[in-house]
Formats: structure tokens, C-alpha cells, sequence
């Protein structure tokens, strides 16, 4: 906290996606979705835009809730840095969203990634 600078709201977003993996076994898919969550971390503990990320995994639906602060001049700033974020973190640890292509060789075994929900609200000062 404390990022916001005078003029900017900070927020306390969270924002779910759907994850899936047709071509992948239960099993395939839950290892691969860890897996690949801890690279998502690791991208986002290192984009200076968000603080305090969290991510959390329902195995059996495939939803994935990031938690995380961001600052922003307003909630449509905030929305567009956060969607952002979470996207360019599961590109760069490999993996693919609506409009991005899969990368070459994964055989159709990485997780996909839709966005199903957005909530946010005022960090306490």
C-alpha cells in the first residue's frame, strides 16, 4: 500500500478467470495449471504496476481469482492497468488468453484463460 501517489485511488482488485485445457487429462491439467500459476507470480511480483498479488485456485472449475492493489487516476484506469497485469503475466509465463495464440509445441496441453469476473474496493489508508 502507499504506492498511489496524491491524486490516484488504490484499489483492492480481484478478477477471476476461467482456466481450461481440452486436450489435457484432469491430472495433466491440474499439474500444468500449478505449475504454470507459479510463473504467473513470478511475473507479477516483478510488474511494478501491483502490489500484494495473490492467487487462488478452484481445481475442479478451473477458476483462478488473482487478489492484488493497484492505483490508478480512476476505476476505469484501474480496470485496464489490472486486466493488463494479469494478462501480460499469463502471456509471459507462457500461457494463453482470449485472441493470443498458444505457443507452438504445447500440443493444446497449456491453459487457457477467460475472464468471468472483476471486483474491487478501496484500500484502507
Amino acid at each position: 500500500m502507499g504506492m498511489a501517489k496524491s491524486n490516484e485511488l488504490e484499489l483492492r482488485v480481484m478478477f477471476k478467470v476461467q482456466a481450461s485445457c481440452p486436450n489435457a487429462t484432469p491430472d495433466e491439467f491440474r499439474q500444468g495449471l500449478e505449475e504454470q500459476l507459479g510463473d504467473v507470480m513470478e511475473e507479477l511480483l516483478q510488474d511494478e504496476r501491483v502490489v500484494d498479488p495473490i492467487i487462488g485456485t478452484e481445481y475442479s472449475t478451473g477458476t483462478v481469482t488473482f487478489e492484488l492493489i493497484v492505483a490508478g487516476s480512476d476505476e476505469a484506469e484501474i480496470v485496464r492497468i489490472t486486466s493488463g497485469a494479469i494478462r501480460a503475466a499469463i502471456h509471459g509465463a507462457g500461457g494463453a488468453t482470449p485472441g493470443w495464440s498458444l505457443a507452438d509445441g504445447n500440443e493444446g496441453k497449456a491453459p487457457i484463460y477467460t475472464r468471468i469476473g472483476f471486483e474491487a474496493d478501496f484500500v484502507d489508508a
